[in-house]
């Protein structure tokens, strides 16, 4: 058993130890309330995002401070950190991104935020990680720079949007960082971050004990963000392919509500996901979720196979899905599903 074994081994048993305690000692922790936006009806703690998040951001600074953990950033038959072609450097500012990212969701967890200030502090943290990015890949036009901010920026919020029913977030994380573990970007933060949420699911799944909060929903979109950025610039396919659930849903429900004239930044219980478990109830949500994710996961199988349907398969998953969600409504009040 090396390093790496015992590491993981240790994580997964700090995080059982971290959440058996929590739900004895502190349930109350960042109660959620029910309101009319929330897709519960009774209340429950936020704080799973705390948690998780804490447990990923302290292992983080653990192994980045003992390197004889058996990681080494971009060296062939290591383990990497992160991901190809980091330096202490670069590890250093991503971290402290992943670090901005996560504090700016607790924040909003435990104060309740103004919208305009969550995007300066999520901007800040996207910059970060886009230096890196940049150092990464100098060839890269730098006139893309502020599309893929807004595009990130984007898929952070993306996954707190759709953070709205019992386990949902958490699958669709660990689904993401599986298949783009598979698909060769082989990181321990990858192999972490699904351990946590796989824990965080034991108390998450329908009927949940816990919610991840912003803190939680933040730091998933901020780490698979660039993930993808790093997946789009090798297999841009493959980029848009795997996130295609969350992304359809919450692009159509964010162009109807726009074109509807409503707050697109205010919290609401209008998107198709939400229609669909007041309807049919979270765990059957679930399973559709988990139905859709392995549909997607064998596209992705033939389109590695057979790379001149790649296109094709991004086009009619995503419009499959528009459609799916277009028949739950989705942008629309509840009371007109």
């Amino acid at each position: 058993m090396n390093h790496h074994d015992v590491l993981i081994l240790c994580e997964v048993a700090l995080a059982i130890a971290v959440f058996a305690i929590f739900r004895g000692l502190f349930p109350s922790l960042l109660l959620d309330q029910p309101n009319a936006r929330s897709s519960h009806t009774s209340p429950r703690s936020r704080a799973g995002g705390l948690l998780f998040g804490g447990l990923l951001i302290l292992m983080v600074a653990v192994v980045s401070v003992f390197p004889s953990a058996g990681f080494q950033s971009g060296t062939d038959g290591a383990k990497r950190l992160f991901y190809p072609g980091f330096r202490n450097t670069n590890e250093t500012l991503f971290f402290l991104g992943l670090l901005l990212a996560w504090g700016n969701g607790l924040l909003d967890d435990f104060i309740q935020v103004r919208a305009r200030y969550r995007i300066v502090i999520q901007f800040l943290a996207v910059g970060l990680g886009l230096i890196v990015f940049r150092d990464q890949h100098p060839d890269f036009n730098i006139l893309w720079f502020p599309f893929l901010a807004i595009g990130l920026l984007y898929f952070i919020n993306v996954f707190n949007f759709m953070d709205g029913t019992d386990g949902l977030a958490a699958t669709e994380g660990i689904f993401l960082c599986l298949v783009l573990y598979i698909a060769g970007w082989n990181s321990w933060l990858l192999e972490s971050l699904a351990l946590f949420l796989s824990v965080f699911l034991l108390w998450n799944f329908p009927r949940a004990r816990i919610f991840m909060g912003d803190a939680g929903s933040n730091l998933i979109g901020y780490v698979l963000g660039f993930f993808l950025l790093e997946a789009f610039v090798e297999q841009p396919w493959l980029a848009l392919l795997i996130p295609a659930f969350f992304v359809a849903d919450a692009s159509l429900t964010l162009l109807t509500r726009i074109i509807r004239r409503q707050p697109f930044y205010l919290a609401h219980r209008e998107h198709g996901y939400q229609h669909f478990a007041i309807r049919y109830g979270h765990r059957s949500l679930l399973w559709v979720l988990i139905g859709v994710n392995v549909s997607i996961a064998l596209l992705v199988w033939i389109g590695w196979r057979l790379d001149f349907l790649r296109w094709l398969l991004v086009i009619f998953t995503y419009l499959g899905l528009i459609c799916f969600f277009f028949r739950l409504r989705a942008g629309l009040p509840p009371s007109k599903y």
